[in-house]
């Protein structure tokens, strides 16, 4: 096994004085590379420098177990936290429990001395490395399934057109232009900037393109993924071939009207389009909610007391556990309630509301909830699903627009969007402007999101989305055209598919065909070229100074000096220097 530790800690040199046998000082030095490669964050994954102030938490127990608790505490942890020369450094609050599922722990991160973006790679002994047996296996498995995207970059290379360096010096000018009185403090921060972008180009160009498929949400992700998005626009392929990208329009919508169906929810193909297939751990989580076919409507005993109501709901539950529906009163056998989460079609939904009362997770949808599910799955998504959204929601509370402002308010509905798909907080929920814009519309999304809400949790809902994706972008569509067109250049971003103009024509009647064979719904497309512009944008240049602006004092450098890499400082200076634009 390999793991990825700082380039600059000298481990050997670590060790070296430990009066032990030399197998031991291996053991120790091994140890130690795995634990650095546990807390490392880097270019890759520098999104952690946000959180939690870059520490990465630890539980004691999960340290014992990893490393034997005297040897962890008594040695790798003095070791790495010398006086003299800290490699790492505690945040002090944790609490510990011998449950490591449920400890709150210890925080660790890796000095800026030494966390400073340079990475390098150590071979781990089979030894030490038995303790991420299966983490390891469950990534040598996906990255098996997935090889025929992996190994796209090395058949059909790519690298970014020289003319990106023009572009970049004329956004280095222009954030010079803006540094106030030559304040150093702005010019550190425009260095690390440039400098970390610089970092990705170089990898590309190199051959070097970092990857990467989660386990959790099964995305691939590359250096294209974290690439600047104004910047993809220069890659071609190795061979100097423009690249042509296909864009799922509205895709989280999109991908939530596919999975809010019965054959979703119930399916139980073993590669098939469902949630025993997608998100197995979720389904077992959900599945007695997904599989119940008896409920109790509350209404139904309003005239009851609440000790008499829950007396009826517990036997009603009893007898539905054991399978024994006798003794019920006709009234009773009425309440069959039809439990499966969302309606396919009109069609079905005409037959469900014949003599049945809906349930989902556990809230009653009422017939407008069930009629707006189904409008939602027909929504425009192949025209514009958030104009859509807007002009009904401005129409249906008879509110005056005109039509410059439309455009306007279409934006900040999409830019909100995550919050109306994941905000688990009842207030928000309940007075955001832009949930209740889309509540209003689909009252029944609404709701459903919520149950899906209460009954999981944000994160797990969001990887049953981005799974989703995943299988219908990777797994199905890829692998398909792949298949079909073996020599394609093909790379992937999330929901975007790129490659050059001789398959683009055909990739997109692809992707769009097979998306509504499976989901049911027609999916929007933009298909795009890969334009060239040797100047940034107004718009460009004022979302990267914005954050540059603010760093104006020893203060707040020193606030944010752990979130930035020594490294990228001296690259972007470096890039500067030699073009020039040193000031």
């Amino acid at each position: 096994m390999k793991v990825k530790v700082p380039k600059n800690v000298d481990v050997k040199k670590i060790v070296a004085n430990l009066d032990v046998s030399p197998t031991i000082k291996k053991n120790i030095k091994e140890k130690i590379y795995i634990f650095l490669s546990r807390i490392l964050i880097a270019n890759e994954n520098s999104y952690m420098l946000e959180k939690n102030d870059g520490y990465i938490n630890l539980s004691s127990a999960w340290l014992k177990k990893m490393f034997g608790g005297k040897l962890f505490y008594d040695t790798i942890r003095p070791l790495l936290t010398d006086e003299q020369d800290p490699i790492i450094e505690l945040n002090r609050s944790w609490w510990n429990s011998t449950n490591i599922k449920k400890s709150k722990n210890q925080g660790y991160r890796i000095t800026s001395k030494y966390q400073n973006g340079e990475t390098t790679w150590k071979t781990i002994s089979e030894k030490n490395s038995k303790k991420y047996i299966k983490e390891a296996e469950d990534k040598k498995n996906l990255y098996a399934e997935y090889d025929f995207l992996l190994n796209q970059f090395d058949v059909n290379k790519m690298k970014l057109d020289d003319q990106i360096f023009d572009y970049l010096i004329s956004f280095c000018k222009e954030l010079n232009n803006r540094v106030v009185n030559g304040n150093e403090f702005q010019k550190t921060m425009m260095y690390s900037v440039i400098g970390r972008w610089i970092y990705f180009i170089d990898q590309i160009n190199n051959n070097e393109i970092w990857k990467n498929i989660s386990v959790n949400n099964k995305r691939l992700n590359s250096s294209i993924t974290i690439l600047k998005k104004t910047l993809r626009n220069f890659l071609v392929t190795g061979a100097n071939e423009k690249l042509f990208q296909i864009d799922i329009s509205a895709s989280q919508p999109y991908l939530l009207a596919s999975i809010m169906t019965r054959d979703f929810m119930k399916g139980i193909e073993p590669d098939g389009f469902n949630i025993q297939n997608i998100y197995p751990e979720l389904h077992d989580k959900l599945k007695d909610y997904i599989e119940s076919n008896l409920e109790l409507e509350n209404e139904y005993f309003s005239s009851k007391s609440e000790k008499g109501k829950n007396r009826i709901k517990q036997l009603l539950e009893e007898k539905r556990l054991k399978g024994d529906l006798k003794g019920l009163s006709n009234n009773e056998k009425k309440i069959n309630i039809i439990n499966y989460y969302a309606i396919k079609d009109r069609k079905e939904y005409d037959v469900i509301l014949e003599d049945s009362i809906l349930y989902m997770w556990c809230k009653k949808f009422s017939k407008s909830d069930i009629e707006s599910i189904v409008n939602y799955r027909q929504a425009p998504f192949e025209i514009d699903f958030y104009m859509h959204v807007v002009k009904t929601h401005l129409q249906q509370n008879s509110i005056v627009f005109s039509e410059e402002e439309l455009p306007l308010i279409r934006e900040k509905f999409k830019s909100t969007l995550m919050y109306v798909l994941f905000d688990e907080n009842e207030f928000h929920r309940n007075n955001n402007e832009n949930i209740l814009t889309f509540s209003h519309v689909y009252p029944g999304v609404d709701k459903w999101i919520e149950g899906i809400l209460q009954l999981s949790s944000k994160k797990e809902f969001a990887y049953l989305m981005q799974r989703t994706e995943s299988y219908l972008i990777l797994k199905v569509i890829c692998k398909e055209f792949l298949n079909k067109f073996p020599n394609a250049p093909l790379y992937t971003i999330h929901d975007a598919i790129w490659t050059t103009e001789e398959y683009i024509t055909n990739l997109e009647a692809f992707v769009k065909t097979r998306l509504e064979a499976i989901t049911g719904i027609k999916p929007g497309l933009k298909t795009t070229g890969a334009e060239m512009p040797l100047k940034p944008s107004e718009d460009e240049i004022n979302e990267v100074w914005r954050d540059i602006k603010k760093i104006n004092t020893s203060k707040k450098f020193e606030a944010a000096n752990h979130k930035i890499f020594d490294s990228n400082i001296e690259r972007g200076r470096l890039f500067f220097e030699q073009n020039g634009l040193l000031k």
